[in-house]
C-alpha cells in the first residue's frame, strides 16, 4: 500500500494535506482495490482512488477552489477518478463490486 510520502510525491497537489488524513484515505481506498486482481498496478489504483476521495471530500474544497473556483465535489470532473477507472479497466474483466 502506498504511504503518505509516496502519495504526496505522486500527487504533489496534496502535499499540504494532513498526513493522518492521507493515511486514512489511503487505507479506505485500499479496501476497494484487491492486490490479487490489480497486481503491480494496485498501488497506483489505491493512490488514484485516494486522490479522488480527497478531491471530492470536504477537505478538497480549497483545492478545487484554487484549481478552478468551483467548490462542488463533481465526480465527473475528477481526473483522479478517470485515472482509477482506466486502471480498473486494464486490470479487471469488466465487472466489479466496490
Amino acid at each position: 500500500m502506498p504511504t503518505a510520502v509516496s502519495f504526496a510525491a505522486r500527487y504533489p497537489e496534496f502535499s499540504n494535506t494532513d498526513s493522518d488524513l492521507v493515511g486514512a484515505v489511503l487505507a479506505e481506498a485500499a479496501l476497494s482495490v484487491d492486490p490479487l486482481i490489480y497486481g503491480f498496478k494496485a498501488d497506483a489504483a489505491v493512490s488514484a482512488l485516494a486522490a479522488h476521495l480527497l478531491w471530492t471530500g470536504e477537505a478538497g474544497t480549497s483545492l478545487r477552489m484554487a484549481a478552478d473556483g468551483d467548490t462542488s465535489p463533481d465526480a465527473q470532473r475528477s481526473r483522479y477518478w478517470g485515472e482509477f477507472t482506466r486502471l480498473r479497466r486494464e486490470c479487471t474483466v469488466g465487472f466489479m463490486v466496490l
